[in-house]
């Protein structure tokens, strides 16, 4: 699920006198003492529910469908419904600061999805230099498909969002940042939404054992105390020589390396930007904004 643990969730909702909100006041204090000790509260259970009944109840799971149906049942009245029905007592201002808590949650990380907030809005800079040891990692590894041996698509694509999403951190960090954080969810499913586990830890395997990619465990600071992080740099990252282009629009990110090698099949609509496979080579908008 997007952001929460369904697993969690689901036991909650599982009977009646599982729900926090139908236990007795005094196991409700009892509660409350035991989730404080995780750092939780009964706002987080709240929250929790409640996101997972939009998402539970929005058909396409993608962040602009659920954005679109939460908006819609805010205005219908069903969110609110919703969370009296599991809170009978509840007060109008507790049931607004759910609601607000759950809104932000949905515009982070739509925010995040779209435009890349971690990018400090500036652009990330490709250099030839960098195309060249991708392709060359392509080469490598290259699989037959087809009969025919071709250039491996998965070195090539962790190789590139990987050092993107480095990039990203050196805008952050005004290039102060030799190291990037592995968000290892959010890197994963930039390279792949699906696949064994098992194969994308040997690739990675391959990956550092030929010198593409180093890890290291460094203690960063984070909310003023110093916690150890999985980080990573590549070891072909250039910052300076012959620019291949620059990443503005961060909707995409493995597709501008598509559209750089093979600018004949496939590009991006000149109109919205949306990334579109060409049937001729003079193909500039998308369908959609073909019909408008």
């Amino acid at each position: 699920m997007l952001w929460q643990d369904e697993y969690t969730c689901n036991n909650l909702l599982k009977s009646k006198t599982d729900l926090i909100i139908k236990l007795s006041k005094e196991e409700k204090v009892a509660l409350e003492v035991q989730i404080k000790k995780c750092n939780k509260n009964i706002e987080y259970w709240l929250d929790l529910l409640v996101k997972q009944y939009i998402y539970n109840n929005t058909t396409d799971k993608s962040i602009e469908h659920i954005q679109e149906n939460f908006i819609t049942m805010v205005e219908k009245g069903t969110l609110k419904d919703y969370i009296n029905e599991l809170l009978p007592d509840i007060n109008e201002n507790d049931v607004r600061k759910t609601i607000n808590n759950v809104n932000k949650t949905i515009e982070n990380i739509a925010m995040e999805k779209t435009s890349r907030i971690f990018f400090n809005n500036k652009p990330v800079i490709i250099y030839k230099s960098e195309i060249e040891a991708i392709k060359d990692a392509g080469t490598k590894y290259a699989q037959y498909k087809n009969s025919r041996k071709q250039p491996s698509e998965w070195a090539q694509k962790y190789l590139f969002v990987f050092l993107v999403w480095q990039k990203a951190y050196q805008n952050m960090y005004g290039n102060k940042f030799e190291w990037a954080l592995d968000k290892e969810e959010t890197l994963r499913e930039l390279t792949e939404k699906s696949g064994d586990s098992g194969q994308r830890c040997r690739r990675f395997e391959k990956l550092i054992k030929d010198g593409y990619i180093t890890y290291e465990i460094k203690n960063v600071l984070n909310l003023r105390k110093e916690e150890p992080q999985l980080l990573y740099k590549m070891n072909f990252l250039a910052n300076e020589g012959e620019e291949a282009f620059q990443i503005t629009d961060f909707k995409y990110i493995w597709e501008h390396y598509i559209v750089y090698n093979n600018n004949i099949k496939y590009g991006f609509c000149s109109e919205c930007g949306e990334f579109i496979k060409k049937n001729h080579k003079d193909k500039k908008l998308c369908e959609a904004c073909q019909k408008k």
